[in-house]
């Protein structure tokens, strides 16, 4: 995952809960974004005092399956002897690339993703966030790209990660898999051409696209900040 969000979610947490004070009492929220690097920094005392993790792993496509997957083995081992409940923050990419409607229950069709999630999945209290692409303040599709075409896009606000990783706390929605995606699915042509010219575009979206579900977070009660990346800022 991103340093980007990882910085989000630290200002998040600062503005929103006073920040994590040095000697914090039981009725202040406190989360640590657990980072390899930063990780020897920490007392298991300073691990104590804290009421849930979020890892959001730092991967790299520069480092070969190997690399990554010791990545994963050294944070699950570092874990398991907290025994803290644990949020991890994964990808939507771990769906396949053609076109059809993923679920939670979706069959899976990137392996080594999948290989980390079940690592995680060791721990004893662990819930698995598949994020869909990061927008929102300075990320917008248009910075990217100049030209859209008809096929959906599957997009998540910062806020909304933030506040699901609330929720899932809060709710006590452990042991569980959530796809962390907004709920409309405007078409690239609309959403640059909302970004671009401030023009709402009549579009048909492709017959056969890759659209991944938020059914089961809307069911469970999760109500989206941010419902159609058209609005995103």
């Amino acid at each position: 995952m991103s340093k980007w969000i990882e910085n989000r979610a630290a200002k998040f947490t600062i503005t929103t809960r006073s920040g994590i004070p040095s000697t914090p009492s039981r009725n202040v929220f406190k989360t640590i974004a657990y980072e390899v690097a930063a990780a020897d920094k920490l007392s298991y005392d300073d691990w104590q005092e804290v009421d849930y993790i979020v890892v959001s792993v730092p991967f790299s496509g520069r480092n070969t399956l190997e690399v990554n997957m010791d990545l994963a083995i050294n944070i699950v081992e570092n874990l398991i002897p907290l025994n803290k409940p644990t949020i991890v923050l994964t990808s939507t990419g771990v769906y396949s690339s053609a076109a059809g409607t993923y679920s939670e229950e979706s069959a899976l069709l990137n392996p080594p993703l999948k290989i980390v999630e079940d690592l995680f999945n060791k721990l004893h209290k662990v819930t698995i966030l598949r994020l869909a692409g990061l927008m929102g303040a300075e990320r917008y599709l248009s910075r990217y790209i100049n030209k859209g075409d008809q096929e959906v896009v599957n997009h998540i606000h910062y806020e909304d990660v933030h506040q699901v990783i609330e929720w899932v706390y809060a709710e006590n929605k452990w042991n569980e898999t959530y796809n962390v995606v907004a709920p409309l699915h405007p078409t690239k042509h609309q959403l640059i051409s909302y970004e671009m010219e401030g023009i709402l575009v009549e579009d048909e979206p492709l017959q056969d696209h890759r659209t991944i579900s938020s059914k089961k977070l809307e069911k469970e009660g999760y109500i989206f900040k941010h419902s159609n990346p058209l609005y995103f800022k």
